[in-house]
């Protein structure tokens, strides 16, 4: 729900079941590094 709604992801934009694998991997791998790079800044505040 979160990649729907906050970062535009409505729908698949390849067609064979691999492809959308591997373009669902990528949305994914985007969403935890965003995930990452915010809880990382939130650290970075903490400390400073």
């Amino acid at each position: 729900g979160d990649i729907k709604y906050n970062h535009g992801f409505k729908r698949f934009r390849l067609r064979s079941k691999a492809k959308v694998i591997i373009e669902f991997g990528l949305v994914a791998l985007a969403h935890n590094i965003r995930k990452w790079a915010n809880i990382r800044n939130e650290m970075n505040a903490v400390i400073s």
